[in-house]
């Protein structure tokens, strides 16, 4: 009969006395089993869904039915990580836990968002900035797509007040970012910037701050060419008196793929100061 030792490993994180950073080298395919490939799977795992490739592998390889929504959760956080505020972290899984109703996250809600970490061409310099893309769905058809909400880069004008960003009637509407861009790190990005023609595809037109209005404006005269994402940082604002950050993290290793790297307590004003401060929405 199969050892339920490594299912028990990974769930020991934050109540028991097994050193952070410490692992086991399973088999590839134990490794690729418990590693979150997507973010979507991310958002199942840590909602509880039943159909979720873990849980599939737990019943097959352990025998194993019942996975409870603190063991899941819990896997869900980079253990390789040293400084983790233990207590604060134990009271997240408590409130997600036994909040009733529970927490869920919800892909197609609009308070979650990508900060993408992108380099570029601009007078023929690298460059770096970041970009804040968050799902936009239409109320008439349901339809979704990312858009970019705001710019930040040292050759970007600091001054965020808000600007109306003119829309050119004539751009095709249908050129869009799709919502599964994630699943190709929003690889597609680059041929959208480039379409200088149809960049209204890509943002919100109306009240868009200065720095975003000069990045999408560069783009268009072609003075700034956009190259590749080098990093993502998901920001989950969803939670009640909760905030935190998913990031990928590619290792030969049980605790791999998309993880919580970053937590913290907030109020409804601290997300708000956050959105300002941190993903410069205004």
């Amino acid at each position: 009969m199969r050892t339920q030792f490594p299912f028990l490993f990974i769930f020991s994180f934050f109540v028991s006395t097994v050193t952070l950073g410490q692992d086991i080298m399973f088999p590839y395919q134990e490794n690729f089993a418990w590693q979150v490939k997507q973010i979507d799977e991310f958002m199942d795992r840590f909602n509880n869904s039943d159909y979720t490739p873990i849980r599939r592998y737990l019943k097959q390889e352990y025998n194993i039915d019942e996975v409870s929504r603190l063991d899941i959760v819990r896997s869900l956080f980079n253990t390789e990580k040293q400084d983790w505020n233990r207590e604060q972290v134990v009271q997240f899984l408590n409130h997600v836990n036994d909040t009733v109703p529970p927490p869920y996250l919800d892909f197609y809600d609009h308070d979650w968002f990508a900060e993408l970490n992108c380099s570029g061409e601009y007078n023929e310099e690298r460059v770096d900035f970041t970009l804040i893309l968050s799902l936009q769905v239409d109320e008439a058809t349901r339809a979704s797509r990312w858009i970019i909400n705001s710019a930040q880069g040292n050759f970007l004008p600091s001054d965020s007040s808000n600007l109306a960003f003119g829309v050119d009637s004539t751009y095709d509407a249908s050129k869009t970012l799709n919502p599964a861009s994630f699943g190709t790190d929003f690889m597609a990005l680059v041929d959208a910037l480039k379409d200088t023609a149809n960049l209204e595809g890509y943002v919100v037109p109306k009240n868009i701050n200065r720095p975003l209005v000069a990045f999408m404006n560069l783009l268009h005269q072609r003075d700034l060419i956009f190259k590749q994402v080098n990093h993502i940082t998901y920001h989950f604002l969803q939670v009640d008196n909760w905030i935190f950050q998913v990031q990928d993290f590619h290792r030969e290793s049980t605790n791999s793929g998309w993880l919580i790297n970053s937590l913290m307590a907030a109020t409804e004003d601290e997300k708000h100061q956050y959105r300002k401060r941190v993903l410069h929405l205004h």
